[in-house]
């Protein structure tokens, strides 16, 4: 399935959903009512290319928050262009080995972006076995 195909369906049922009459309300009340967010890792191949028009996209299709941040601008200048289109970043990503090595910085990183949340995407591990003890030996 094509990108633009994809992006189109998803984008006719989220407001399919958004605008069918709940039971529970009045009808014509929305269902869904809490801000929609996406990973900012679905947009990896387009933000190198162009960080702006990547965000406005975001924000077209009616994204309010974000996870993730744009590694190649400091946090601050990040934070203020989603500041500029209603972005929300409710949380942002780290590796294992900064938040082993560095946990500061990660939290620094997060207050920059006013992040609420950190998510850390993948635990080094031995293949097969993921366990709290293999986990510590990595």
């Amino acid at each position: 399935m094509k990108l633009t195909t994809f992006w189109s369906l998803f984008a006719v049922l989220t407001l399919t959903a958004c605008t069918t009459p709940s039971k529970v309300g009045k009808k014509g009340d929305p269902i869904f009512v809490a801000p929609l967010g996406v990973q900012t890792y679905s947009f990896r191949n387009y933000f190198p290319k162009d960080l702006i028009g990547t965000l406005d996209r975001i924000k077209e299709m009616g994204f309010t928050e974000i996870e993730g941040s744009e590694g190649r601008i400091p946090a601050e200048e990040f934070k203020k262009l989603c500041d500029a289109r209603g972005i929300k970043i409710a949380s942002t990503g780290s590796s294992f080995e900064e938040l082993a090595n560095d946990p500061t910085k990660v939290v620094e990183k997060a207050k920059a972006l006013n992040a609420k949340y950190v998510m850390c995407a993948w635990v080094p591990h031995e293949r097969g076995k993921f366990s709290l003890e293999n986990a510590k030996t990595q």
